[in-house]
């Protein structure tokens, strides 16, 4: 008995110098993170609620952070904060699928920057670039196209009026982070963008892992998958100013909380895409087939077939009606833009018409057909390339997706075939092959697709043919020939 009480608080005190430690060990980091922004970034100033907020020295958060190690070690010897860095960073600790995406990542976004630089450098510029934010060309790397307009509603948010082209065709949520990060890097929007960016692309192709887990049917498809797309030659938009990579997040992460039922996740990516592009609100119809397949009375009927076989064994629930959420959620979003418009420019959906200022309209399905066709008959297929470079560079990944949509939908199910049209047909009914292959980058069921069906011995071929390709996308796009 004496024992007993005597080990009882032993084993208090030691839950909570544990505690203690990891709360320590978590707050350190914080102001180690914090010193290194302020090092590199002159720190940030800003309001809240009538406070001032400031961090400007960084030597303040480093002697912060020394003598809470000191205070830490001297408390709690094991394990040390070098040790929990070490564990928290091993493959055993590391949250499902992160290590096996890390290198196709980190090796990917570097080749692209690297390569773009050394495009800048070695090929140069045509004529005098339209848009910069500085004359070194290394920290102007990243200001190409699109990216002014983003630069420009993070920093002084959307305009009432405009010329031909508007900015209320570019949806908030990112201009939005791409603010709220540049105020924490002392008013560096670009910077911020570029890591929201592969922060986004990062959490996305977990989310495509973990979602080649549950459709791919080979065991090692999912990694390869996840190779296929951060190598893809549209890829470089994934590292750039641009929103694929917090598309590819929000779209695959809605997915997956649906998928595995999680509703109030599900919901939020959900909302987050229809917040991210003009095409996110469609969204919803992939989700509502994820959706379907959680009622029992489907699983029974002719739609099974539909729904895939994977999602034969996806979690049950006993109706569909809490999943109305997620399934609404990107049209939500993209509502609440139009109203946010309406405040702007007095028509809440101002931003359809403004695609028409960057040459987007509704020409026929037809005239898919009969324009390709009519080049062909004419010039052959050289003559094409000759004189449509640009353009048949994008109609190739879109003749790539169009091929891909069928053994997509029959393999896996109507929900990620539907992923593949939504996001595919639009914008080729709309622009033809303008901005293509961009669209296609986030299509990740192609490369469930690719991944399951070719021999592991010659993935290694589609890799280094994608990885070429990419080089080239990355060459045309820094040195401002215009890629789309």
């Amino acid at each position: 008995m004496n024992q007993g009480q005597v080990g009882r608080p032993a084993s208090g005190r030691g839950v909570a110098s544990r505690r203690f430690a990891a709360a320590a060990d978590a707050v350190t980091l914080v102001l180690a993170l914090l010193a290194l922004e302020i090092l590199l970034f002159q720190g940030f100033r800003f309001d809240v609620a009538g406070v001032r907020v400031s961090a400007t020295d960084f030597g303040r958060p480093i002697i912060l952070a020394g003598l809470l190690t000191v205070v830490r070690h001297a408390v709690v010897r094991r394990p040390s904060l070098r040790e929990r860095l070490r564990q928290i960073l091993s493959r055993r600790y590391a949250p499902p699928g992160v290590s096996a995406v890390l290198w196709p990542f980190a090796v990917s976004r570097l080749a692209v920057l690297f390569t773009g630089l050394t495009a800048v450098y070695a090929i140069g510029f045509r004529e005098a670039p339209p848009f910069r934010v500085s004359l070194d060309e290394t920290l102007n790397l990243l200001a190409r196209y699109d990216t002014g307009w983003y630069w420009s509603i993070a920093q002084g948010g959307y305009s009432p009026g405009g010329n031909l082209q508007h900015d209320v065709a570019f949806f908030p949520l990112y201009p939005l982070l791409m603010a709220g990060f540049g105020r924490l890097l002392g008013g560096h929007p670009l910077i911020a963008g570029f890591l929201v960016s592969v922060g986004a692309f990062l959490g996305g192709l977990v989310y495509v892992y973990r979602l080649g887990a549950a459709w791919c049917v080979r065991e090692d498809s999912p990694a390869a998958a996840v190779a296929l797309l951060a190598f893809y030659p549209f890829a470089i938009f994934f590292g750039l100013i641009y929103t694929e990579s917090l598309f590819l997040l929000c779209a695959a992460g809605a997915m997956y909380h649906v998928f595995r039922r999680h509703v109030a996740l599900g919901t939020l990516f959900a909302f987050g895409a229809g917040l991210t592009r003009p095409n996110g609100f469609l969204l919803a119809l992939p989700l509502a087939v994820l959706a379907l397949s959680a009622s029992s009375r489907v699983r029974g009927t002719a739609l099974r077939w539909l729904l895939g076989e994977r999602l034969q064994h996806a979690p049950r629930n006993a109706g569909t009606a809490w999943y109305l959420a997620p399934v609404l959620a990107p049209v939500a979003g993209m509502l609440a833009y139009s109203a946010y418009v309406y405040t702007v420019t007095g028509a809440p959906f101002a931003w359809v018409s403004a695609q028409g200022g960057w040459g987007r309209e509704y020409s026929g399905l037809s005239a898919l057909v009969t324009g390709p066709y009519a080049r062909l008959q004419y010039r052959g297929v050289l003559g094409v390339i000759r004189a449509w470079p640009f353009d048949t560079f994008n109609a190739m990944a879109g003749l790539f997706a169009v091929v891909g949509l069928w053994p997509v939908t029959r393999r896996y199910g109507l929900g990620l075939g539907a992923f593949v049209a939504v996001n595919l047909l639009p914008p080729m009914l709309v622009g033809g092959s303008v901005a293509l292959g961009r669209y296609t980058s986030v299509l990740f069921p192609l490369f469930f697709w690719i991944a399951d069906s070719v021999p592991p011995d010659r993935r290694q071929y589609w890799l280094g043919a994608f990885g070429v390709g990419q080089g080239l996308a990355a060459c045309l796009f820094f040195t401002w020939r215009p890629l789309f």
